[in-house]
């Protein structure tokens, strides 16, 4: 390590700081941001072995000033998901002028976790948090109609046999959703990120994410008909969210390990 890369860490040190900071909407929800503070130490863990060179290529100016141009529309736009993406441009810039070559694959392929080290979705997603209501009622809708219950719509609130089910915000899975994202990133990776066509599969992680809110949802249906909604509202709503991790961290390791037994045979 040099001045230089000194230098590179206490600017990107700082940098975080400033984005974890600079907007207090995650202060609301801290039970559900601490969990993305697992996200570094993922991507530094999963990055060992770490191979430093020892002169330091120079620096790619363009990325760097890429990354300070997504920093800048970041703020301009308050928009948490940019600062995120700018951070971690620079992060890669320093990154891949200090790895050694023959790593450098490795560690691109783990750049999806610093980028969800930052409380993008619980800051910046009231539309997916609306989207992810919405169809999680009517598909919740189309479950109780098939099992036979009478059930109605109105938006985000269903009524089933009488019971009113309303899918308030909270049970968006923005809390979690996040989380969500990283557990089945680290399962991605774990099984599959040392194929270079493993990035295909993270497009299905938003698909996993949702797919596991929704039966939440369901669930949570359920537990109001049988139990009633006093029981609902308690412990199974607030530990809902975890079982949703847990569902969605379960799913993402089959479907990659079937995803990765299909492609044994495939280049890497």
């Amino acid at each position: 390590m040099n001045a230089r890369d000194y230098r590179w860490l206490a600017a990107l040190l700082l940098v975080a700081l400033f984005i974890w900071t600079r907007d207090a909407t995650w202060l609301g929800r801290a039970d559900a941001s601490w969990p993305v503070l697992i996200s570094l130490p993922l991507f530094v863990w999963f990055g060992f072995p770490w191979k430093f060179n020892t002169t330091g290529e120079p620096i790619a100016l363009k990325r760097a000033g890429l990354g300070v141009a997504c920093l800048a529309l970041g703020v301009l736009t308050n928009l948490v998901t940019l600062l995120a993406a700018g951070w971690t441009l620079l992060l890669w810039t320093w990154l891949s002028a200090r790895v050694e070559p023959d790593r450098l694959p490795h560690v691109r392929r783990l750049l999806v976790l610093p980028m969800l080290a930052f409380p993008c979705v619980i800051c910046d997603g009231e539309h997916i948090g609306w989207l992810f209501r919405i169809s999680g009622a009517f598909f919740a809708q189309g479950f109780f109609s098939l099992v036979g219950f009478d059930v109605s719509r109105v938006g985000a609130d269903l009524t089933v046999n009488g019971a009113q089910i309303s899918i308030a915000p909270a049970c968006a899975g923005l809390n979690t959703l996040q989380a969500m994202l990283i557990a089945g990133s680290a399962a991605a990776i774990l099984i599959m990120g040392s194929r270079a066509r493993w990035w295909w599969t993270l497009p299905l992680l938003g698909v996993i994410a949702w797919m596991s809110n929704t039966l939440r949802i369901i669930l949570i249906g359920i537990s109001a008909l049988t139990f009633g909604p006093q029981f609902t509202m308690g412990a199974f709503h607030a530990y809902g969210g975890w079982l949703v991790l847990t569902i969605m961290f379960a799913t993402s390791v089959w479907l990659f390990s079937v995803a990765q037994r299909f492609m044994t045979r495939s280049p890497r």
